[in-house]
């Protein structure tokens, strides 16, 4: 290992102990034809971590030709950008890949909704890049 890997390690340890707080992470399996798990679908287990979750305001202007008397006025949408970051470290502890079925629980947080995984992207160096929506209550399948 490096200097420079060592320095990396260094300071992704300081952002998770200055801003990062326990999420337990729970595999979900993936949904198959009309929403039924897919058969055989992997058993992983849930993990808790630490991670730096974040979630900021966004307004955006709806984008794309308005044409005709219905789109007389601007329309903007407004929302929130919700993403979390983990570290190397943690997310080597975790054991498996994560998906875009999985689900984030913000321990630290009570009464925090949970929240499924949109997006899982890596960044330099190995961070993970989570990015996150609002679980809705869960969809119940009818056999």
């Amino acid at each position: 290992m490096s200097l420079f890997d060592d320095l990396g390690d260094t300071m992704q340890d300081a952002l998770d102990a200055t801003h990062g707080e326990r999420v337990r992470v729970e595999p979900q399996a993936p949904a198959g034809l009309r929403g039924r798990p897919i058969a055989g679908a992997v058993e992983r287990e849930p993990v808790e971590i630490i991670g730096r979750f974040r979630s900021r305001p966004v307004t955006a202007e709806l984008e794309g030709n308005r044409e005709g008397s219905k789109f007389q006025s601007m329309t903007r949408i407004a929302g929130n950008a919700t993403t979390m970051r983990i570290s190397p470290g943690e997310a080597a502890k975790l054991g498996y890949a994560l998906t875009s079925a999985d689900t984030v629980v913000l321990l630290d947080r009570p009464g925090q909704p949970r929240f499924g995984i949109a997006r899982v992207g890596a960044r330099d160096g190995g961070e993970l890049s989570l990015e996150l929506t609002t679980e809705t209550a869960a969809a119940t399948v009818s056999p």
